[in-house]
């Protein structure tokens, strides 16, 4: 069967997110400036922010403000839970085994 990638989750439509198939869903950043803005539809969703700094005050510890950071794909799992109306856990757990079978890792 073949996989699905959705990403730019907070702006599909609602019937484009009804339809997302999760035995086939792995999740992504939309990488590497589009992080989940407070103006797209799902940012009420987020509950994990991280700190950010403009590129010319970056510090350790911090991202850079406007840049979607790889650790973001918390946030894209969060919005995608709420929405299918799922656990957390059990969505990072369904993701992983979907990425296993595309790349054909041994669980």
């Amino acid at each position: 069967g073949s996989m699905l990638l959705e990403t730019g989750w907070s702006i599909l439509s609602e019937a484009k997110k009804a339809h997302l198939t999760l035995v086939t869903c792995l999740v992504a950043p939309d990488a590497p400036w589009c992080e989940i803005r407070p103006s797209h539809a799902s940012a009420s969703l987020v509950s994990t922010h991280f700190p950010c700094r403009n590129r010319d005050k970056w510090e350790p510890g911090m991202s850079v403000k406007g840049r979607n950071e790889p650790r973001n794909i918390l946030q894209v799992l969060e919005v995608v839970a709420s929405l299918k109306g799922m656990d957390q856990g059990d969505l990072a757990e369904q993701v992983y085994k979907n990425t296993c079978t595309l790349f054909r890792w041994t669980l």
